[in-house]
């Protein structure tokens, strides 16, 4: 537990003084300047939903960056030393550094999404309905989870612009997933997850029980492969050697 609670000081020290946590400040900013004058017409339900699937879209793109951008800090200050030199067991830094990636993208996505609800009130005159933007925070943010994971640990097993690379593939194929060739495969491919959980969410009651076995199964597709990530960055972390294996 001591060495838990080190390495979590550690990691917010790092946070704080790095720029991740400005990278989490100036995405929700150019988010709701670049998508939100787009989504302000229309009714208010169609310009929540517009604007949520475009960011779902667009998620996986920022998460290769954010990944990145947090892989590099660790090579920076000192290749890596923090994590060799870690008393315990040598995985807590790498997920300890996971969990607060996910805890700050969940801060920036709420603050993305609800900068954008307080400029469409304004612009309306037209308050919005708090339960919509919970459900498009909570969506997102967990359909993002596997993302994570499986971006982190490209990013540290192949490098950075491996690891931005996937997150651009990972929004192609988020974008492809509203295309027809997305029916009856986009619960099986994680970068597409949000963006139809949002759509379906839109339909009538009727529908959404026609799309419940397709949701089922991309909830537990999702949690097979966060786990499969789960378990094999633990095995990584255990004999990561740094630079030299990535070059390798």
């Amino acid at each position: 537990m001591k060495y838990l609670l080190n390495s979590l000081k550690q990691e917010d020290y790092l946070f704080r003084h790095s720029s991740l946590i400005w990278m989490h400040i100036l995405f929700p900013v150019l988010g709701i300047v670049m998508l939100g004058l787009y989504f302000f017409g229309g009714s208010r339900e169609q310009a929540i939903l517009d604007f949520t699937r475009i960011l779902s879209i667009v998620y996986p793109f920022v998460i290769g960056i954010v990944c990145a951008v947090a892989v590099s800090l660790e090579e920076e200050s000192g290749m890596y030393h923090r994590i060799f030199t870690f008393p315990g067991n040598r995985s807590v830094p790498y997920f300890v550094k996971l969990i607060y990636l996910l805890l700050a993208g969940l801060v920036s996505l709420t603050i993305t999404i609800m900068g954008f609800v307080f400029l469409y009130s304004k612009n309306h005159n037209e308050a919005i309905f708090i339960p919509d933007l919970i459900f498009g925070v909570r969506v997102i943010w967990l359909t993002a989870i596997p993302v994570y994971l499986i971006q982190y640990f490209l990013s540290y097993r192949f490098g950075n612009v491996f690891g931005i690379s996937v997150g651009v593939i990972g929004t192609l194929i988020a974008a492809l997933m509203e295309t027809g060739l997305g029916d009856g495969i986009w619960m099986y491919s994680i970068w597409g997850a949000g963006n139809r959980i949002l759509t379906v969410n839109s339909l009538s009651d009727k529908m959404k029980v026609y799309f419940a076995g397709e949701i089922n199964s991309c909830i537990l597709f999702s949690i097979v492969i966060s786990m499969v990530f789960v378990i094999g960055l633990w095995f990584f972390s255990q004999g990561f050697e740094g630079q030299k294996e990535i070059e390798e």
